[in-house]
């Protein structure tokens, strides 16, 4: 069973700015009272020296000011996810399956762009060029799944833009609650902060029966600089000790 990690997309308030426009009346010209044709001599023409053209000013470019405090991606070394940019490690469970980072590109909606590369999004690459390129809000880091269950853990990174950018982590974790619960899902766990790497991160536990099979998800937020950190971690009611026993897989550095 495939399963998609839930992100919060924050909407932005698009705010429209309603201009006047300066609409210009027909100006009218002074009376003219007709006079009798009078037939005259045409004088010649003078000739006019046209003035020479001067040449266009070429369009200034614009450039996009830099994302400053992008996250930065992550190493693997064998089964040890390494992150200098949060401050911590992650081993993973035996038998879990790494997604290339061809896999993420594809998740992502980015593969058919041509862009994929480690330059570009390799391991340890600053994603500020994959927000300002794409265009895009979030970026995941890693993607790690137990191929018998199903169950999986995920780091992945969200821009926020105005006014998302002004929320602190115990703001935006309580709007991930509301827009879970308004998707079907029960909060049966809201905890304060747990420290992991560099940050306090704030969780939420979320459970969803699907069919019978209860369906859970925690979820780990921290921000910094504009950026919302997410680690999520999904898993079914079978192994209702899978979160805590990934949380522990965190060591800092």
């Amino acid at each position: 069973m495939k399963k998609k990690m839930l992100t919060l997309l924050i909407a932005v308030l698009m705010v429209a700015l309603l201009f006047a426009a300066c609409g210009g009346g027909d100006t009218a010209g002074p009376e003219v009272t007709e006079t009798p044709e009078v037939e005259a001599t045409p004088e010649p023409e003078a000739e006019v020296e046209e003035e020479p053209e001067e040449p266009e000013e070429a369009e200034e470019e614009i450039e996009e000011e830099p994302i400053d405090g992008a996250p930065v991606r992550g190493v693997w070394d064998g089964d040890i996810f390494t992150s200098e940019y949060l401050g911590l490690q992650f081993e993973k469970p035996e038998d879990w399956v790494v997604a290339t980072d061809e896999d993420i590109m594809q998740v992502m909606g980015l593969l058919d762009d041509g862009l994929l590369g480690d330059d570009f999004f390799g391991e340890g690459v600053d994603t500020a060029r994959l927000f300002e390129v794409f265009d895009i809000t979030t970026v995941h880091d890693i993607m790690v799944t137990d191929p018998a269950t199903g169950s999986n853990i995920q780091i992945a990174y969200e821009r926020l833009i105005f006014p998302a950018n002004r929320m602190s982590a115990a703001e935006y974790i309580e709007a991930l609650g509301d827009m879970l619960v308004t998707m079907g899902m029960e909060i049966n766990q809201f905890s304060e902060t747990t420290r992991l790497g560099n940050s306090d991160w704030y969780s939420l536990e979320a459970v969803m029966d699907i069919h019978g099979m209860e369906l859970l998800g925690r979820y780990l937020i921290s921000v910094q600089d504009g950026f919302a950190r997410i680690i999520t971690i999904t898993y079914s009611g079978d192994t209702p000790e899978l979160a805590e026993d990934m949380i522990a897989r965190f060591s800092d550095l």
